[in-house]
């Protein structure tokens, strides 16, 4: 896996920030998909030797299904989901406290809302990205930053540069947990407030 730099000849063409995603679920995948159609740089670093897709059902509002046509996958989305047609809340006694119809979401937002199986989404999004565009078993440990680049340390001794990092890696994320100890090394984070 090449991952040119911003020092090397681009024979006159401009340059396009090499984008380093962690993490190939539905973030990541989502990214790529989009970086894809227009053709800018990008790798996707994975920790796990192969992903599968978890999880039963989901829902998607139609503020993403916009995004999920210009993917190319909404019409094969369509085909798998059901429209949601309201919205129970129930407390811990399963008493329910909440109700809404969404029945007229479409009328003013063009969607619908949609329910759907997850990994049939997961499968849609993954059909549309490169399979070479993809490293497995790049366990992030460390990232470190300058003015000019981004450079991520994995697990079995390589290293990354690029020029903007996703940290696309869920609830748990590396990345995120890196940059914490770097602000916090550099002194950057905000001063704590006691709980009140």
């Amino acid at each position: 896996m090449a991952i040119q730099s911003r020092n090397s000849s681009f024979q006159g063409k401009q340059y396009l920030p090499r984008v380093l995603i962690v993490a190939r679920g539905l973030a990541g995948l989502l990214l790529a998909i989009l970086l894809e159609h227009i053709n800018w740089p990008y790798q996707i670093f994975e920790r796990a030797e192969a992903v599968k897709p978890i999880g039963s059902t989901l829902a998607l509002s139609p503020n993403i299904l916009s995004a999920m046509e210009q993917t190319g996958i909404y019409e094969d989305l369509l085909k798998a989901s059901v429209r949601g047609v309201g919205i129970n809340l129930y407390n811990e006694q399963l008493k329910m406290i909440f109700s809404t119809g969404i029945t007229t979401i479409k009328e003013l937002s063009v969607y619908d809302y949609l329910v759907f199986p997850r990994p049939v989404l997961y499968d849609l999004l993954l059909a549309k990205v490169p399979k070479e565009k993809t490293a497995f078993k790049k366990k992030v440990l460390s990232i470190k930053q300058t003015d000019d680049e981004v450079t991520i340390h994995c697990s079995d001794n390589t290293s990354y540069e690029g020029d903007i990092l996703v940290g696309a890696d869920g609830a748990y994320s590396a990345v995120r947990q890196c940059l914490y100890k770097q602000l916090a090394q550099e002194n950057k984070l905000p001063a704590r407030t006691p709980n009140r």
